[in-house]
């Protein structure tokens, strides 16, 4: 492997990085509702939720398609997935705070 293709492979990841941090500045799929951009029911699992988000992101990246859109659908669908996932870790992180766990830091 070259060190101009290990460059590249940094580049594009770089890349989708930065894409997916402005989809969730940006907060693209705050009009639409986050399981119809993944294509999912409400009831879907975690894992069914990760499998949709992968095969519409694998299928919108711009390295990848040639859709116009195809930008623009990629931070909508990683906007989708990180919203379901706050969702899902959401309860949580609130039953660990309602169950009076309490962690202290000692320095």
């Amino acid at each position: 492997v070259s060190t101009q293709s290990t460059g590249h492979q940094r580049m594009r990841w770089t890349l989708c990085i930065v894409i997916f941090i402005i989809s969730l500045l940006q907060n693209v799929s705050s009009n639409s509702d986050p399981y119809s951009v993944l294509g999912v029911s409400r009831s879907a699992s975690k894992s069914d939720i990760q499998k949709a988000y992968r095969k519409l992101a694998k299928k919108y990246h711009p390295d990848v398609s040639k859709d116009p859109d195809a930008e623009r659908k990629f931070t909508e669908v990683a906007a989708a997935y990180e919203a379901l996932t706050k969702e899902q870790e959401q309860p949580k992180q609130q039953h660990g705070r309602q169950g009076g766990h309490r962690q202290e830091f000692y320095f």
